[in-house]
């Protein structure tokens, strides 16, 4: 039987199947999930919203909860280790400037806001947040 088989068979794929652990977290307030005490970026819009989290030894991936859209899906970090700085400067210049970081050196270690986030409510963040904007924005006022 498995040599009249045999011809219709594909090769094995190159990757083993996937085995994923299943959980549902909140996004933080500095726009991070925990799984297993390490921090991964969810997308913009998701501050104190629940989405679905799939890990594996290599891979975390963030889900919409509603529709099961992929939102993220990140190298799994070692415990304890703090993504969230490094991917935001990664790609923004305002941001590095802000840190006063210069290329090619690395963002800070932020294990004190980690530390911290839980103690400062939604509400209190979203506003400091949205207000520190606009303040940095402003034009300063013409000199005569």
């Amino acid at each position: 039987m498995f040599r009249e088989e045999q011809p219709a068979l594909g090769p094995l794929p190159l990757e083993p199947f996937r085995y994923y652990r299943y959980g549902e977290r909140t996004v933080h307030l500095d726009g991070c999930v925990e799984v297993e005490a390490a921090y991964c970026g969810a997308p913009p819009g998701w501050l104190g919203r629940r989405v679905q989290v799939e890990w594996n030894a290599t891979f975390v991936r963030l889900l919409a909860p509603t529709t099961g859209q992929l939102l993220r899906e990140h190298l799994r970090a070692p415990r304890g280790w703090e993504r969230a700085i490094a991917w935001r400067t990664a790609d923004s210049f305002a941001l590095r400037e802000f840190l006063g970081l210069v290329l090619p050196e690395a963002p800070p270690d932020h294990s004190t806001i980690s530390r911290t986030r839980r103690l400062i409510d939604l509400e209190t963040h979203e506003a400091v947040f949205t207000w520190m904007p606009t303040r940095g924005m402003r034009r300063p006022a013409a000199r005569r």
